[in-house]
């Protein structure tokens, strides 16, 4: 097999070279710049999630973005923690941008420095997990609202917290309560707004004998603070706030379901949402786009599903 057609390794960022043996250096063209530019709010997107926002031919789409991620090129990039998980070699592929892209979209002024992309540079299913959620409600609802257009939104609130631990000890803490969303987001209906932030489950600790290690305890302590005292709406200016929560599978739902019910001695919580969104590395397929997010049932504890689809 000549060097020109030998089939390449897909992990590789070795070049696709053309008939004569040279790298195949791609010239970039309009239907490069959307897809660059959804980077700048989403971390890591998957290939499926990339076509389902380009609306376009998957397996030219699939073949460009091949080409963008090697040598010479380089404008993407796959993250190497995406081979640490189940069947991999059959699975999408995973992207994220790279800094020629970045330059590129700058030269454009189509990138935006002050937008803080989704995910977790280090933790990979976990980041996965928070733009799947995330992508997923874009691609099915009628249009969203981000953080930078809500004039007085933040990525964290000061919150105090205290409750009796399972160990049967009394804690409280003070701290900076940030989520995976970095803040609210919202989805615009037309005629009216829902404003939401968002936490992604992946394995974290569900309940804890301490205020001091991260923990769904925490997290919804300091959920129901800021709704006790409407934080969302004297420090961010929102009329009201719900929390979603997606967990890799019922069992978690269910865990932290019975938290709720727990801390609100059995009234439970009206404005803490819970559905599965499946894990990169719990999965044997691909994750694909999730109409159910915005279609389909949340679940709360001690109150009846709720449906974002419906204002």
């Amino acid at each position: 097999m000549s060097q020109a057609t030998k089939r390449l390794n897909r992990w590789s960022d070795e070049p696709i070279r053309g008939k004569d043996g040279k790298p195949r250096a791609a010239k970039i063209v309009d239907t490069d710049y959307p897809v660059f530019e959804r980077f700048n709010r989403y971390r890591d997107m998957g290939t499926s999630f990339i076509v389902a926002f380009n609306k376009t031919n998957p397996i030219a789409l699939q073949a460009r973005l091949n080409l963008l991620s090697r040598e010479p090129n380089r404008y993407l990039y796959r993250p190497l923690q995406q081979r640490n998980v189940p069947n991999e070699n059959y699975k999408d592929q995973s992207y994220r941008v790279a800094d020629k892209a970045v330059a590129l979209m700058r030269k454009r002024s189509a990138w935006r420095d002050d937008i803080e992309p989704f995910g977790d540079s280090k933790f990979y299913p976990h980041s996965r997990m928070t733009n799947d959620a995330i992508q997923s409600l874009e691609l099915f609802a009628p249009k969203m609202i981000w953080r930078h257009e809500i004039p007085k939104a933040t990525n964290r609130l000061p919150v105090e917290v205290s409750c009796t631990l399972p160990n049967g000890a009394f804690a409280s803490a003070k701290f900076d309560y940030q989520n995976d969303s970095h803040g609210p987001f919202g989805i615009n209906y037309g005629g009216s707004a829902r404003f939401l932030s968002l936490e992604s489950e992946h394995h974290g600790e569900v309940d804890a004998n301490n205020l001091e290690r991260p923990s769904f305890l925490k997290k919804f302590l300091a959920i129901r603070y800021i709704a006790q005292h409407e934080l969302y709406r004297t420090e961010w200016g929102l009329p009201h706030l719900l929390s979603l929560f997606v967990c890799t599978d019922q069992h978690e739902i269910d865990r932290r379901k019975a938290i709720v019910m727990r801390e609100t001695g059995g009234k439970g919580a009206s404005y803490v949402l819970f559905q599965v969104v499946p894990a990169v590395d719990e999965s044997m397929t691909s994750v694909k786009p999730m109409p159910e997010l915005y279609e389909g049932p949340w679940q709360r504890a001690g109150y009846p599903d709720f449906y974002l689809s419906q204002p």
